[in-house]
């Protein structure tokens, strides 16, 4: 009789202990957050990483190659993800965090990014065609030969960018400011600049031509082999110390 309740005590201390463990170890890999093992099933996980919804929380996984045509991230945390090559044609990302993710031969065709955050984001060769970045935070977004055509960027601060090479043509770009931005032999053919803040930024061999610049900000912009052929530059147009050698006039 004694042994026999010795046995059932000794039962009831293991599970009472190995209980303890699979708490503190639940603990644990909750508190790692998304790069560890997940407090919830593995199920829900899988869902998750494949069917993202608003307020998604995505900070730091890979999604290379992935499809997410028309999904609604909005107010997505996807900081520092990699997105390369991904496929996000009219995406809602409104209010997404894009901070230091990897776009790089991404297609964000007609995506909708307003609010968004991209600081520090890299966008090589990605594609922003007809997509709303109105007052997304760009600055110091690198990219090479971006294509932005079409694009609403009206307020976004694109200050400090290394957007050499982006295509802006026909872009609303109301109110941006690209303050010591990098857009050499960027082209802004047919694009809407009103309010525009170009100051000390690089528009080396940039396509201005035809554009009417006269309430953009170019103080300090160098301007040096841009194509300014028939461009409004008068009526309250800062130029002062601006370099336009060589630019076509």
């Amino acid at each position: 009789m004694g042994t026999e309740i010795l046995w059932l005590g000794s039962g009831w201390l293991l599970g009472l202990i190995s209980a303890w463990i699979a708490l503190a170890l639940r603990r644990k890999y909750a508190m790692q957050g998304n790069h560890a093992y997940p407090a919830h099933s593995l199920e829900e996980d899988e869902k998750k990483l494949h069917s993202p919804g608003p307020k998604a929380i995505l900070k730091g996984y890979r999604f290379v190659n992935t499809d997410w045509t028309g999904m609604d991230l909005t107010e997505a945390d996807l900081t520092e993800a990699d997105l390369t090559g991904s496929r996000l044609v009219d995406c809602n990302l409104d209010g997404a965090t894009l901070d230091r993710a990897i776009l790089a031969n991404a297609d964000l065709s007609q995506a909708s990014l307003r609010w968004s955050q991209l600081r520090n984001t890299q966008m090589d060769f990605a594609i922003f065609a007809a997509a709303d970045l109105s007052d997304a935070i760009l600055v110091k977004a690198s990219d090479i030969d971006i294509n932005m055509s079409q694009a609403k960027l009206a307020g976004a601060q694109l200050d400090g960018a290394r957007l050499a090479g982006v295509n802006l043509a026909q872009a609303n770009l109301r109110r941006t400011s690209f303050a010591r931005a990098d857009l050499q032999r960027a082209n802004f053919t047919g694009a809407i600049m009103k309010d525009v803040n170009f100051s000390y930024a690089n528009l080396s061999c940039a396509i201005l031509a035809g554009l009417d610049l006269r309430t953009c900000d170019l103080y300090m912009a160098n301007l040096e082999g841009a194509d300014l052929k028939d461009t409004l530059m008068a009526d309250g147009v800062r130029l002062t110390n601006s370099s336009t050698k060589k630019s076509e006039l």
